[in-house]
């Protein structure tokens, strides 16, 4: 089914449904085939992130399986860094603090408080009024083979 098909389709289910003039939605009009221009030119980068995300997903992978060997040898032979052609490589430890969540914001007012009543209460407070953001995007949804 070609890309006007497909509109027309959806178009003729909306206007059903919502008794709604689309007609100006055809050939004839320059913005609708700038509009049908974009829609496939969108579908085709967006079948070329897909492809491009699933071979990035491989490499990541394989340099995944391979860092705990690197990581090893270099320990096991006290190496800190190695130089190579456009930089160097590092062994680092750090420590990170690790994100918020609902249960231990909970547990730690209920140390602060010394009252875990009170520190649940002021915990489903925070959760209550966090600020909501909008976020509007485009997404396409494939259908199943």
């Amino acid at each position: 089914m070609d890309i006007q098909n497909l509109i027309n389709n959806e178009v003729s289910k909306v206007e059903e449904s919502n008794n709604i003039d689309y007609s100006h939605l055809n050939d004839t009009n320059q913005e609708f085939l700038e509009f049908k221009s974009n829609i496939k030119i969108w579908l085709k980068m967006d079948d070329d992130i897909k492809t491009l995300q699933n071979a990035l997903r491989e490499i990541k992978k394989k340099k995944e399986e391979m860092t705990p060997k690197i990581l090893g040898f270099m320990k096991h032979n006290d190496l800190r860094h190695l130089e190579t052609n456009d930089g160097k490589i590092q062994y680092k430890s750090s420590y990170v603090t690790k994100p918020l969540n609902k249960k231990m914001i909970i547990n730690r007012l209920g140390d602060f408080f010394k009252d875990s009543e009170k520190g649940n209460e002021v915990a489903q407070f925070i959760m209550e009024n966090r600020e909501k953001e909008e976020k509007i995007r485009l997404t396409r949804t494939m259908k199943r083979k």
